[in-house]
C-alpha cells in the first residue's frame, strides 16, 4: 500500500543551459530512452485506448485536454523554498538551486480565463490597469484590454509570485513547427496546504482571439467531462484508466496511456486521496494532469502528477475523487468585482469546505 506521506523524485526538468538544452535532455532520458510509450498528440487515436474505453467522447476528451496542457517555463528558483516537506525530513524539490536561475520547466493545464479592460479595473480599485503580459510591461503604449488565464500546476513548480513573475507558458505546442504562443505569469494563488502541492498561475495576454479560443475549449473540456463521469464512474476500479498529457524533459506535448495501482485516501471531506498508476512521465511532467477516468475532480480540484517512486511507478498529488458541489466559476461576475472580492471567491472556489 502506497503511504501518502512518502514524496517519490519530482519531474521537474531542470536545463542549466537554458531552452536550448531541453532536447539534449529528451535525447539522453535514463527514465525512458527512447520515449516509446508516449504518444505525440496529433497522432493519437481511438486505437491508443484500451478495448473497454475506446469510446469517441473520451477519445474528443483527452484531444481537448492536450490542447488546454501548457508547456511551464521558469526562468528563477525563489530564495523561500523550504528546505523539507511539512512534518518530514523529505527534502524539498529545488531547495538547494534557491536564489539561481537555473531554468526548470513543468506541465500545467489551462484552467479558467477572463477579459479585463482599464476602466473595470479602475472600478476594481485594482493596482492593475493594463495588460500586464511580458510585451506591455515594456510599453510605452500597453494594451488597455487584456486576458487573464489561470493555469493549473504543481507549487513545487511555480512555488511563489517571485517565481510565478518569472513564469511563462507556452500553448499548443504538439511539435517542432508549432507557432510560438507564449502567455507571461505575473500572480498566482497557492493552496493552503504546501503538501497538497497545488498553484493556480495567473498569466496575462492581449491577444483576445487567443482567449476566446480558450474559453471554448474550457467549456467543450467541462461538457465532456461531466458526461464521462457519468458514464465511467461505475466501472472506474475495473478499467482503472490513468492518462497524462504532458511535456517530457520541456519538449513537445506527449500523451501517455496507463492504468492507476493504488489509491490513498487522504484525511478530509470530499474524499481526497493521491494515486500511483503505472503511466509513463519523465522530467518535464511535474505539473501535469492526471485523468483518472470516473475519479478525477473535475474542475477545481484535479490530481497532479508529482513525480516517480521508481522506474516503472508514479504518484500524484492530493485531488478529490468527485468534484465539489460549488458553483460554476463562470457564474461570477470576477471582470467587475474588486481585489478583495475575486480573492474571496477564488478562495471559496478552490480552499473553503462548505
Amino acid at each position: 500500500m502506497f503511504d501518502a506521506s512518502i514524496y517519490g523524485q519530482h519531474e521537474t526538468q531542470i536545463s542549466e543551459a537554458g531552452e536550448i538544452n531541453l532536447h539534449k535532455h529528451f535525447k539522453h532520458c535514463t527514465k525512458n530512452p527512447k520515449h516509446e510509450n508516449f504518444i505525440p498528440v496529433d497522432t493519437f487515436s481511438l486505437e491508443h485506448l484500451p478495448d473497454d474505453c475506446r469510446d469517441e467522447e473520451l477519445y474528443d476528451c483527452v484531444k481537448i485536454l492536450a490542447d488546454l496542457t501548457v508547456r511551464i517555463l521558469v526562468r528563477v528558483t525563489s530564495p523561500n523554498r523550504p528546505d523539507v516537506w511539512p512534518g518530514t525530513n523529505t527534502p524539498y524539490p529545488l531547495h538547494d538551486l534557491r536564489g539561481s536561475n537555473e531554468l526548470k520547466t513543468g506541465t500545467g493545464r489551462l484552467w479558467m480565463v477572463s477579459t479585463f479592460t482599464q476602466e473595470q479595473e479602475e472600478r476594481r480599485a485594482s493596482s492593475i490597469t493594463s495588460c500586464p503580459c511580458s510585451k506591455c510591461r515594456h510599453s510605452s503604449n500597453p494594451s488597455k484590454i487584456w486576458g487573464e488565464f489561470y493555469v493549473v500546476t504543481a507549487t513545487h513548480v511555480v512555488f511563489d509570485e517571485t517565481e510565478a513573475k518569472e513564469t511563462s507558458c507556452r500553448l499548443f505546442y504538439n511539435g517542432e513547427t508549432c507557432p510560438r504562443v507564449i502567455i507571461d505569469g505575473f500572480d498566482a494563488y497557492f493552496d493552503k496546504a504546501l503538501e497538497y502541492d497545488r498553484c493556480w498561475l495567473r498569466c496575462a495576454t492581449c491577444d483576445l482571439e487567443l482567449v476566446q479560443v480558450v474559453q471554448e475549449k474550457i467549456k467543450s473540456f467541462d461538457t465532456l467531462w461531466e458526461k464521462l463521469q457519468e458514464k465511467f464512474e461505475p466501472s472506474r476500479d475495473e478499467h482503472k484508466l490513468a492518462i497524462v498529457v504532458s511535456h517530457p524533459h520541456g519538449c513537445s506535448k506527449q500523451i501517455s496511456v496507463g492504468q492507476w495501482v493504488d489509491k490513498y485516501n487522504v484525511a478530509g471531506d470530499y474524499k481526497e486521496s493521491k494515486f500511483t498508476y503505472t503511466t509513463c512521465t519523465c522530467p518535464g511532467s511535474s505539473g501535469a494532469m492526471v485523468y483518472f477516468l470516473g475519479y478525477s475532480g473535475g474542475k477545481y480540484w484535479l490530481h497532479l502528477h508529482f513525480g516517480g517512486l521508481n522506474a516503472e511507478l508514479n504518484h500524484s498529488g492530493v485531488g478529490f475523487d468527485v468534484a465539489k458541489n460549488y458553483d460554476n466559476v463562470e457564474e461570477y461576475d470576477l471582470e467587475n468585482l474588486s481585489d478583495e472580492a475575486v480573492d474571496d471567491i477564488m478562495n471559496k472556489l478552490l480552499f473553503e469546505s462548505d
